[in-house]
């Protein structure tokens, strides 16, 4: 509940205010009501503030729901994670002139990752090249 006392000793609801003038345009050049709606020729609202939000919500990555089938015991989880074998092809870049001949390679999910240049390999770089600068401030 958001009723406050004003310095002259009235009371004031804040969510009752917002309710009240959640139709008036907004200032400015944001063609928006004070709800989020966007407003277009002649104060017609052309787009709600649900819809935006859906759009939003729909456009981010990784936001598609998938449905996976449960799993009733781990022995059938287990069965299930190491089936799950990504089998990617690797790019010599020849891929415009050997097309037919791709090479394949499994990845097994359950062996960790080679070092590829990630964060851990960025982190033990910048480390090696700070313990060269104090070496070579020591030194003068």
């Amino acid at each position: 509940m958001s009723v406050h006392r004003t310095a002259t000793g009235k009371y004031l609801d804040i969510n009752a205010l917002r309710i009240q003038q959640e139709k008036t345009i907004a200032v400015g050049n944001s063609r928006q009501n004070a709800r989020g709606d966007i407003i277009g020729a002649g104060g017609q609202i052309v787009k709600t503030r649900d819809e935006i939000m859906t759009e939003h919500y729909n456009n981010q990555k990784g936001s598609n729901m998938v449905d996976n089938p449960i799993n009733h015991s781990t022995e059938q989880a287990n069965k299930a994670a190491v089936a799950d074998i990504f089998v990617a092809p690797i790019s010599n870049g020849f891929d415009s002139i050997t097309d037919s001949q791709e090479e394949k390679v499994i990845v097994d999910p359950q062996t960790p990752p080679s070092d590829t240049g990630g964060y851990s390999d960025a982190v033990n770089r910048s480390q090696e090249l700070a313990n060269k600068l104090r070496a070579q401030r020591s030194r003068i």
